[in-house]
Formats: structure tokens, C-alpha cells, sequence
């Protein structure tokens, strides 16, 4: 993506270049897009706010989804107020892109399957603690059984995790992208439209 944009490029050219950018950052844990960070609201009103992981991507459902442990407390959130935003930051392409939308917990189902099926090992074993994440303890701990503490389970030890995991599927509403130049940022916000496809207006950086 050009970090130099004079004359401003095209509007859906643009738009078709986040989603590209979007998708790369699934597998990639390099790119920014990877670790976005996920803002929810608590019960008291407070806004709280997480890095999560991106795990998949959705051009025509404008969708995008993330992992997370059905006990944690932003599940609690999310069902209670499922609107939510993410902001994705890319220092390298000097993009920041902030995502708003509304989450839909999935606790079975197929998108539920299919993040299961793509989780590995390495990422099962975040669902194979005891307790719930966020309760408190007596001591600083990774919240693992022993064994696991510095290796991966099996197969058949991570399938315990499966009633601890969940999906959250977030429906895009609207993508407020702010490309960083030296010769002038530029801002653009991207809004689904009831009947489908995306409105779109420059935004003054």
C-alpha cells in the first residue's frame, strides 16, 4: 500500500487494498494487522480493552472473527453489549485502521467448528487452565496443568479445551483507515450499507 498519496487514490481501489492487507494478517504474525486491539464495554460501563489474535477474514461477509476462553470476561461483555471495536496498527505500511461492529459468541456451530479445527496445539493449550481467566490467585501463574507448563499437549489433551473455547464473529459496520506520509496523511471512512456494498467519504486526518 503507498504511503504517498498524491493525487488520493481511488476510493474503492483503496478499499479492496485493506482487505487484502486484512487477510495477510491472519497468517502472519509479523504484520500489524495480526494483533489487533479488541474494545469492549463492562458491566459498569467501562471500556476495556485487549489485544487479541485475527484469525480469519471475510471480504464478502464483511466479517472477521477472534478466539477467545467462553469463561473470560469479555464474553460476559459481548453478550451483554456486543458492540465492539478493534484498532489494527501496521508501523511498517504506516496504517492504523480502526474497525467498528457487532460480536456474535459462537459456542458451537460451524464457525465454531472451523475455528476449533484451525486452532493448534500450541494455541489448545491457552483453553486447558483450571481456573477462569481474569479470577484471582495466590501467586503469579500460567494457569496450566504442570506438565504443560513449557510444551503442548496431545491431541486428546487439547480436545478438553473445546468446552472452554469460543469464536467471536464480529459483522463489520464500518473501517476508518489513516494512512501515514510524510507528504500528508490521508483518512478514509468505509460504511456497510443496509443493501449491501460500502459508502465511503474522505475524513480530514
Amino acid at each position: 500500500m503507498s504511503h504517498d498519496l498524491d493525487p488520493p487514490p481511488d476510493l474503492d481501489a483503496l478499499l479492496q487494498q485493506t482487505w487484502r492487507e486484512l487477510v495477510r494478517g491472519v497468517p502472519d504474525e509479523r504484520h500489524g494487522f495480526h494483533w489487533p486491539v479488541v474494545a469492549t464495554v463492562d458491566e459498569r460501563g467501562a471500556p476495556q480493552a485487549r489485544v487479541c489474535v485475527l484469525r480469519s477474514v471475510s471480504e464478502g461477509g464483511g466479517q472477521l472473527t477472534f478466539q477467545t476462553d467462553r469463561r473470560s470476561p469479555k464474553v460476559r461483555e459481548l453478550r451483554a453489549e456486543p458492540r465492539l471495536s478493534l484498532t489494527f496498527h501496521d508501523r511498517r505500511r504506516r496504517l492504523q485502521l480502526r474497525v467498528c461492529g457487532a460480536a456474535e459468541v459462537h459456542l458451537e456451530g460451524p464457525v465454531f467448528d472451523a475455528g476449533w479445527s484451525r486452532c493448534g496445539l500450541g494455541g489448545r493449550r491457552s483453553y486447558l487452565g483450571e481456573h477462569e481467566p481474569s479470577s484471582r490467585s495466590d501467586d503469579w501463574s500460567p494457569n496450566l496443568p504442570p506438565h504443560l507448563v513449557g510444551s503442548a499437549p496431545t491431541r486428546d489433551e487439547s480436545e478438553v479445551g473445546r468446552a472452554r473455547f469460543a469464536v467471536v464473529e464480529v459483522a463489520i459496520h464500518s473501517m476508518d483507515l489513516l494512512v501515514l506520509a510524510r507528504s500528508g496523511h490521508r483518512r478514509v471512512r468505509y460504511t456497510r450499507r443496509e443493501a449491501g456494498g460500502w459508502g465511503a467519504e474522505w475524513l480530514q486526518p
